[in-house]
C-alpha cells in the first residue's frame, strides 16, 4: 500500500510540473474508457465539456478531477496505463511515477520548435494536402489511432480541410510526429510540403538529408 500511496504522490507532483504540456498531449474521451476507478458521472461531466468546449479544457478539468478526488491506490498507475492503451503515449512519459521516461529539455525543445514550424505553415498544409492520400499512411506510421482515423474522417464530411485541421491538430499529440509526418509526406508524394518543413529538397543533392527537425524526440 505504501508503494502505491508514494507514487499517487509522485504523480501529482508531476503533474504539478507538468500540467501545461501533459494537456496538450492527452486526448481526453479514449483514455476515459479505461478509467474504471472514475464515475460515471464525472466522465459524462468531462465528455461534455469535450464537445462543448474543446479537448484541452476537458483534459484539465480531468487532471483536476483527479488532484481534488479520493481515489483507489494505484489510480496513478492506472491512469498512466490508460494514457499509453489511449494513445497518449507521450503524456504518459511525463506523468509515470517511476521518473523512467521523462523527455529531456532538448527534446521538448525540438518539439516546440517543430509544432511552432508547423503552426506557422498550416495555411499551407490545410489547402495542398488531401486527406485521403495520407489518412491511412498516418495510422501506419503510428501517427494516428484507429479512434483518430474515425474522427479525421467525420470532420473530413465537412470538407477536405475541416479534415486537415482535425488531422493536424491530432498527431502533434505523438511522440516522434515531426520525422514521422515527413515521412508520410514523401510517401505520399507531398516533396513541396517536406521542403517547405525541411528547408531541403528532396531531389538532387540534398536529396536524404535530414535537418535537425526530424530527428526523433527522446
Amino acid at each position: 500500500m505504501s508503494n502505491g500511496y508514494s507514487a499517487d504522490r509522485s504523480f501529482c507532483y508531476l503533474l504539478s510540473c507538468f500540467r501545461t504540456r501533459v494537456k496538450t498531449y492527452i486526448q481526453v474521451e479514449p483514455v476515459l474508457d479505461y478509467l474504471t476507478f472514475l464515475p460515471a458521472d464525472l466522465k459524462e461531466q468531462i465528455q461534455r465539456t469535450a464537445v462543448t468546449a474543446g479537448n484541452i479544457h476537458a483534459a484539465e478539468l480531468l487532471l483536476s478531477t483527479l488532484e481534488k478526488g479520493v481515489w483507489p491506490p494505484g489510480w496513478a498507475r492506472q491512469f498512466v496505463v490508460a494514457l499509453q492503451r489511449a494513445g497518449s503515449v507521450l503524456a504518459a512519459r511525463y506523468l509515470n511515477p517511476e521518473l523512467t521516461d521523462l523527455p529531456s529539455p532538448s527534446s521538448e525543445n525540438a518539439h516546440d520548435e517543430c509544432l511552432q514550424l508547423l503552426n506557422l505553415l498550416q495555411p499551407s498544409l490545410v489547402d495542398r494536402i488531401l486527406v485521403k492520400d495520407v489518412l491511412d499512411k498516418c495510422v501506419e506510421e503510428e501517427l494516428l489511432t484507429n479512434e483518430d482515423r474515425n474522427r479525421i474522417s467525420a470532420a473530413e464530411s465537412n470538407g477536405n480541410e475541416s479534415g486537415v485541421r482535425e488531422l493536424l491538430k491530432r498527431i502533434v499529440q505523438k511522440e516522434n510526429w515531426f520525422s514521422a509526418f515527413l515521412t508520410v509526406l514523401r510517401q505520399t508524394e507531398n516533396y513541396a510540403l517536406v521542403e517547405e518543413l525541411t528547408g531541403t529538397t528532396c531531389f538532387g543533392s540534398n536529396a536524404g538529408i535530414f535537418t535537425k527537425k526530424e530527428l526523433h524526440f527522446s
